[in-house]
């Protein structure tokens, strides 16, 4: 009898310790990671992919049309190659960031294949990362003269990051020219 009592004590200590963790560790959800996007004197609204739905291109591309939802392209944000980009870490903090830049077309499918996709890797430093808008090897592949006018080239950045080891995804679209 008193070891059935010791066994039943047992497992009852063992519930509730895995009570008590289930419980300290699903707390206070942790918030979705965001970031500010500025370029120049603009504020350029990114797109959040969260750590789902952004490990192929056709979970990015899903998400890239969002900013042609309720305008039309000519509304992008216009952008001169060269102009700087700061990317604020607004409530969470990582090494580096991936960055991947494509053309879009009109409606916001990517343009080519991931052959064209331009790749570059920037260290997060003080909350911050920086760059330039640069040119595009791409946009010289168009055999459409309109892809060649001032304002006509629409491109996403894709951004790619480990957060608290978990691969989130960020973008923005713009236009620029060529």
């Amino acid at each position: 009898m008193k070891s059935i009592l010791k066994i039943i004590i047992v497992i009852a200590i063992l519930i509730g310790v895995a009570i008590l963790l289930f419980l300290t560790q699903s707390g206070i959800p942790t918030p979705e990671p965001s970031i500010g996007i500025t370029i120049g004197d603009q504020t350029i609204k990114p797109i959040y992919y969260g750590d789902l739905y952004n490990e192929t291109r056709e979970d990015i591309e899903r998400f890239l049309v969002f900013p042609f939802e309720n305008s039309t392209w000519e509304e992008l944000p216009y952008v001169s190659i060269g102009d700087e980009v700061v990317i604020t870490l607004e409530n969470f903090e990582a090494e580096e960031f991936k960055i991947y830049d494509d053309l879009l077309t009109q409606d916001g499918k990517f343009l080519y294949s991931e052959k064209s996709t331009q790749e570059f890797d920037l260290k997060v430093e003080n909350g911050e990362v920086r760059f330039e808008i640069p040119g595009n090897f791409s946009v010289h592949l168009s055999s459409n003269s309109e892809s060649y006018e001032p304002g006509h080239v629409i491109r996403a950045f894709t951004i790619r990051t480990e957060i608290n080891k978990s691969d989130f995804a960020f973008a923005f679209v713009i236009r620029t020219n060529p």
